[in-house]
């Protein structure tokens, strides 16, 4: 079974440079707001993986598992280490940000 990965923020060549072939991965929607929905777009035996940081992560796994699909927590605890303010901040001030983001999104347009 092909590896499901979320759109529509993940480019194609993105996860090609990680080693991956087109044709071991799917991109599908991932409709959060509307949750009845996710049966739909899910492949039968597909797993959700998810990093969980927070309450509303942990709310995204309990609702998912409420439709019967498999979630997985990827690094339970961990405490989350780069927050949307940080990347704000060093945009703001002009600051080097590529430490804070995925190697994709530096200079994305």
């Amino acid at each position: 079974m092909p590896e499901l990965v979320r759109g529509p923020y993940v480019r194609v060549d993105e996860v090609c440079s990680l080693g991956k072939r087109a044709e071991d991965f799917v991109v599908v929607p991932f409709p959060i707001q509307e949750m009845q929905l996710l049966r739909h777009c899910t492949p039968a035996g597909a797993v959700h993986f998810v990093r969980a940081y927070s309450a509303c992560e942990w709310e995204k796994v309990r609702r998912i598992r409420a439709h019967e699909i498999a979630v997985e927590v990827l690094d339970p605890g961990s405490a989350k280490q780069v927050s949307g303010t940080g990347i704000r901040e060093a945009l703001r001030d002009g600051s080097p940000l590529e430490h804070l983001v995925p190697t994709g999104s530096v200079g994305a347009k």
